[in-house]
């Protein structure tokens, strides 16, 4: 970690913190923490009531629940994190991707970047034929996948909470440039992934895999649904 111990255990949570623990257990204090709530802008994390209708899905508040990837060669921790910001009267949702010096914690040159993607659909929360990112309604449950050189994240809802979509996102690794964009029911609704947590997976041709839930499967008929789908994605598209 450069402060004298071979192995760290970190660890974020609903809270929007992310902690450094000496694994070898000979400090019982965190190496390093960080947090991405900011009281004095009005930032905090995403209290349940905003989000799910009381579903009992994750408890009082949203903030990291996707874990998090480790970039050893550039020594970044990828973290995805949920926040909710209230500016006078104007309240906004925001997801954003920081990566992390495993060092220190310290943000590196270009973090933390917005979530942001649209496609072009009719689906469920569309506008003039444009879906977008849903901020508040997304939540992102699989673990991170860095496949060469590319962070991939997944996204579903809360306790199937409308309107969702499933999405698959690529971020440049050391420029945290997006490089990739999937909808998996650009034209209708749900097929999230959730993959009950479990991370999404890749091969070193440069594939990334993952499993869809409940949705319309239309492709074969012509259709953009893949509901109920094992999908395989060349480089996340």
């Amino acid at each position: 970690s450069g402060q004298g111990f071979h192995n760290v255990v970190y660890v974020a949570d609903e809270h929007d913190s992310v902690y450094a623990f000496d694994a070898d257990a000979r400090v019982s204090t965190p190496l390093w923490q960080v947090s991405f709530i900011d009281a004095a802008s009005g930032i905090t994390t995403v209290p349940n009531a905003d989000v799910n209708l009381n579903c009992p899905n994750i408890g009082t508040e949203f903030g990291v629940s996707e874990t998090p990837v480790i970039d050893p060669v550039l020594g970044r921790l990828y973290v995805l994190a949920r926040t909710k910001q209230v500016v006078g009267s104007v309240t906004t949702y925001h997801q954003m991707l920081h990566a992390l010096d495993i060092t220190s914690g310290a943000e590196v040159a270009g973090s933390p970047v917005e979530i942001q993607a649209s496609v072009p659909g009719f689906g469920e929360g569309s506008v003039n034929g444009v879906l977008s990112f849903d901020p508040l309604r997304e939540n992102s449950r699989p673990a991170m996948l860095e496949l060469n050189g590319v962070v991939y994240m997944a996204w579903s809802s809360i306790c199937d909470v409308h309107p969702y979509h499933g999405w698959v996102m690529g971020y440049d690794a050391n420029s945290l440039a997006q490089v990739s964009v999937a909808n998996t029911s650009p034209n209708g609704q749900a097929a999230g992934i959730w993959q009950s947590a479990a991370g999404i997976a890749g091969d070193t041709s440069g594939n990334v895999y993952v499993e869809t839930s409940n949705g319309l499967f239309n492709v074969d008929q012509g259709g953009s649904e893949y509901g109920n789908t094992v999908l395989k994605l060349n480089n996340g598209t």
